[in-house]
């Protein structure tokens, strides 16, 4: 299988503050990387964003909690047993766990050479080391509103390039089209957002 090659990778802030440190997630890559021809499938058929509801919103580098504060995937509406598509070709490497207390919720992680794809709240239907087509089918997708009450059923999906995290939505082939009335508040190094968010997809 063809293997991506990446090895020019621009750091920009992907907001009006940082850290100073250019591997925190308040750094995203530039969305044009350079030497990678990086297109991501559909991972749900008509796929769209999450958007934003009473637990948060779904695009990267939305705000978070924890040590980095900033959401370092990318959220598409999927209602539970909905079947999860290979958005690349590559090997299914291990099966990752989002919550180490919680059992209830697994991914599945893909790698094609510098290029690494994390799907989370999925259960996976493949084995490890199996060999992927783009389009593959590769898991079903889980109820995380157990988890969460009010959210919008979804999975999660993270995209690394040279293990640096990316913004998926871009690499998409079919993009998504924004229509959101949002609105960001600073707060120390976190944001709150007051949204309502509408994405849909075309």
């Amino acid at each position: 299988m063809p293997a991506f090659n990446n090895t020019n990778i621009e750091l920009i802030p992907d907001f009006p503050y940082d850290l100073g440190d250019p591997n925190s997630l308040l750094f995203q890559t530039d969305q044009t990387i350079l030497t990678t021809n990086l297109n991501l499938q559909e991972i749900v058929p008509n796929q769209k964003e999450r958007g934003c509801d009473s637990r948060g919103c779904g695009h990267f580098g939305a705000p978070r909690g924890g040590v980095d504060g900033a959401h370092q995937g990318f959220d598409i509406i999927a209602t539970p047993g909905t079947k999860i598509y290979s958005p690349i070709d590559g090997v299914v490497e291990r099966f990752p766990i989002p919550y180490p207390d919680d059992p209830n919720y697994s991914g599945i992680e893909i790698r094609n050479g510098n290029v690494k794809i994390k799907i989370f709240y999925a259960s996976a239907t493949v084995q490890i080391g199996q060999n992927l087509k783009t389009g593959d089918p590769i898991a079903i997708a889980q109820d995380i509103s157990a988890k969460y009450d009010g959210i919008t059923q979804h999975v999660h999906i993270e995209v690394y390039v040279n293990d640096i995290v990316i913004d998926p939505e871009p690499h998409f082939t079919r993009k998504f089209k924004r229509n959101n009335a949002q609105l960001f508040l600073g707060l120390g190094f976190g944001l709150i957002v007051v949204a309502v968010g509408i994405k849909e997809f075309l």
